[in-house]
């Protein structure tokens, strides 16, 4: 654990930054703005951990070769595109006025709200199966009643993948706006 009060900059002329294989929490308390994530790919990433409400805000285009996980505490805001290879999911809000949040998954994962009523709003939202030889299935995530809410557009699978991809939410039916 890294347990500063000052900002954590990574200088990309001088500093090595290896976040692809654990998992990497950004718990925060800025009082001054926004929580900025580093733009890396991560294994696991977790955004909150404190009793702090906090907005969490990329620095670029993000990948999570794994889980996302967004706490109770956290909003994930923005605008840049994010690549998701396993689950997202937490008690945390989503609002992305931008980008596109793209769950490119090899195996069968869990998308949204998986505690309470917090929506989780998307500009575009994208589902694609990266697995080549099985059909998978994106399960919208139980027990959570948030909304998830796409301003744009909402893309099913993608014509360059082998198998399908389907978006199940019967076990838990949300609004999909």
């Amino acid at each position: 654990d890294i347990n500063n009060s000052d900002p954590f900059n990574i200088d990309a002329g001088s500093g090595v930054f290896v976040p692809q294989s654990s998992t990497f929490e950004f718990a925060g308390d800025n009082d001054g703005g926004n929580v900025n994530i580093e733009n890396a790919t991560y294994y696991n990433l977790t955004l909150g951990e404190f009793s702090i409400a906090e907005n969490y805000d990329a620095e670029g285009a993000m990948t999570v070769s794994n889980n996302l996980s967004i706490l109770a505490d956290a909003t994930l805001i923005g605008t840049d595109n994010w690549t998701i290879n396993g689950s997202a999911t937490g008690a945390g809000t989503v609002n992305l006025t931008g980008g596109t949040f793209l769950q490119r998954v090899s195996v069968n994962q869990l998308l949204g709200n998986d505690t309470n009523a917090n929506n989780w709003t998307f500009n575009n939202l994208t589902l694609e199966n990266s697995n080549g030889t099985f059909d998978r299935t994106i399960t919208v995530a139980a027990v959570g009643t948030g909304a998830l809410i796409v301003s744009n557009n909402l893309t099913i699978g993608n014509a360059g993948d082998a198998r399908n991809i389907t978006l199940q939410q019967n076990t838990n039916d949300r609004n999909l706006d």
